[in-house]
């Protein structure tokens, strides 16, 4: 079975992974530190980024699958994927340019478990309506 939604979902956010590791790379040989971040608050920000990512990605991408799997609406598995690419670029974007609370930082972190959250609901209820 083909899964459109979630391969070209996987795509952008696949992206902004590579970006994010490159950061953290680019920093780590830059700055001569290859473990932890010392005293970097750069490299601490960029590492707190790719983290962010590596936490949330993963589990989105398998529970847009299985939505998609168990013949979820397109549209809504599109609109869903699409607000939270924008959430993962904000909260990238929040986490990578301050250490406290910004607009990009907890709307994105707040659209992204809203997204999560949904699907793993839609997920059970498309399994309980099968």
């Amino acid at each position: 079975m083909n899964l459109p939604v979630t391969s070209f979902t996987a795509l952008p956010l696949g992206m902004l992974m590579i970006g994010l590791a490159y950061r953290v790379a680019t920093l780590r040989i830059r700055n001569k530190i290859g473990i932890g971040v010392g005293s970097n608050r750069t490299l601490a920000k960029a590492r707190e980024a790719h983290g962010n990512a590596v936490e949330n990605i993963p589990l989105m991408l398998f529970l847009l699958a299985i939505a998609e799997l168990q013949n979820a609406n397109t549209w809504l598995l599109a609109g869903l994927a699409g607000v939270f690419v924008i959430a993962r670029l904000m909260n990238a974007s929040g986490v990578s340019q301050h250490t406290g609370r910004s607009f990009g930082r907890f709307y994105g972190t707040l659209l992204s478990w809203f997204v999560t959250i949904f699907l793993g609901l839609l997920n059970v209820w498309l399994n309980l309506a099968s």
